[in-house]
């Protein structure tokens, strides 16, 4: 009997319907056998999104939980508290979460760090299991246009996704943006 079944069936519990949006990895080589696949108007999307980051000359570095020092861990926390902070609101995830988790879970995180001439100006911060890439959070310093969908969905596609043979990447809920960048709905139930 599956958990959602057994929750269902208890008479003060109600079921929840979502909906988020994932990307399948159907067998692609790199990132662009997978743009191929898109209809031209989202492939040009994509590529002009790519492109402006690639001309700002940004540098992603891929990290595992246990490959990141307390400074580069100061760093995702900090740009995690910016996203909020931007919208006059408080992070709800402590500092003292992240290294926790890194040393508790370390072979399930990974980070992408952007980087603009050698600093550090964003980052992705992603669990990981066998075969799904689950996208958590994004922050960045500094705002620059496009980075956003560079760091958090481009790279976790072409390098977390394709390049380690991943099946799925499950960007979460929220945004229908995520449908013109290759991802597809999926109904969810809590």
């Amino acid at each position: 009997m599956t958990g959602a079944r057994v929750l269902g069936e208890q008479p003060d519990w109600l079921m929840r319907l979502g909906c988020q949006y994932h990307w399948h990895n159907r067998g692609y080589r790199d990132f662009q056998d997978f743009l191929d696949t898109l209809m031209s108007r989202k492939r040009k999307q994509l590529r002009k999104e790519h492109e402006l980051v690639v001309q700002s000359c940004f540098e992603f570095v891929w990290y595992r939980g246990d490959e990141l020092c307390e400074d580069q861990w100061d760093f995702v926390y900090t740009c995690y508290a910016n996203i909020y902070a931007v919208r006059g609101q408080r992070p709800y995830l402590t500092r003292a979460f992240f290294s926790l988790l890194a040393a508790r879970m370390p072979y399930s995180i990974l980070v992408a760090i952007a980087f603009l001439q050698q600093q550090p100006a964003a980052m992705a911060f992603c669990l990981v299991d066998g075969e799904t890439l689950y996208g958590c959070y994004w922050g960045c310093l500094a705002e620059f246009d496009r980075l956003h969908f560079e760091t958090y969905f481009y790279q976790g596609v072409d390098y977390a996704a394709i390049a380690a043979g991943l099946t799925r990447f499950d960007a979460g809920a929220q945004g229908e943006h995520k449908l013109v960048r290759g991802f597809e709905p999926q109904l969810t139930t809590s």
